[in-house]
C-alpha cells in the first residue's frame, strides 16, 4: 500500500521549513523552494528566513521536519540537490558549513524525523545575485519535495541521496 500523500516515513505531521537570506546570492535557493513546493492538505509549510529555531521547535512537537536549504559541497556541481536525512542533516544545522549553529540532536527520535532538502551554490555574498544553477537547483528540490510528499518516489534527475512567513 503506498504511503498516504502528506505523511513522510510513516509521520502523520509532516512540516516543510525553508531557510535562506535574500541579501545572499545563492543562499536564497531555500526560500525559492518555499514558493514553489505544492504540499498536499496538512503538510505545514514554513518560510523561516534565517531562523532553524522554528525546525527546532517543529522537532520538538513531533513533526517529521524537511528542512530545505542552501548547502556549500566542495566538488559538488552547483545546482545538485542533497537529501540526508537523521543525524547526517541534524548535524548541517550544527557545524559549517551549516550557518544555523543550532542542534537538535538531543531530541529524542530526531534521526526517524528530520530530512535535509540541500541546494548546492557557490555564490554567497551580499548583494549577489542567485546564480542559474542554484534556481535550477530549487525548482529540482521542489519537485523532489512535492513527490515525497504526494507519496511517489523519492529521487528526481539531477538529485543526490547523500506559508507561513518567519
Amino acid at each position: 500500500m503506498p504511503p498516504r500523500p502528506g505523511t513522510l516515513h510513516g509521520h502523520a505531521k509532516v512540516a516543510v521549513v525553508c531557510l535562506g537570506n535574500p541579501l545572499y546570492g545563492d543562499d536564497a535557493a531555500g526560500l525559492i523552494v518555499c514558493r514553489l513546493i505544492n504540499p498536499p492538505p496538512g503538510v505545514r509549510v514554513v518560510e523561516a528566513g534565517q531562523d532553524a529555531s522554528r525546525a527546532i521547535s517543529l522537532l520538538a512537537s513531533g513533526y517529521h521536519v524537511i528542512l530545505v536549504d542552501a548547502v556549500q559541497a566542495p566538488g559538488v556541481e552547483p545546482g545538485t540537490v542533497i537529501v540526508l536525512e537523521g543525524a547526517d542533516a541534524a548535524r548541517h544545522l550544527h557545524t559549517p558549513p551549516g550557518t544555523h549553529g543550532l542542534s537538535p540532536l538531543g531530541l529524542p527520535g530526531v534521526e526517524a524525523r528530520l530530512t535535509l532538502v540541500g541546494i548546492v551554490v557557490s555564490r554567497v555574498g551580499l548583494g549577489e545575485p542567485v546564480s542559474r544553477e542554484a534556481a535550477r537547483g530549487a525548482v529540482l528540490a521542489a519537485q523532489l519535495i512535492t513527490e515525497l510528499l504526494s507519496g511517489g518516489g523519492n529521487r528526481v534527475e539531477g538529485s543526490e541521496d547523500t506559508r507561513t512567513r518567519g
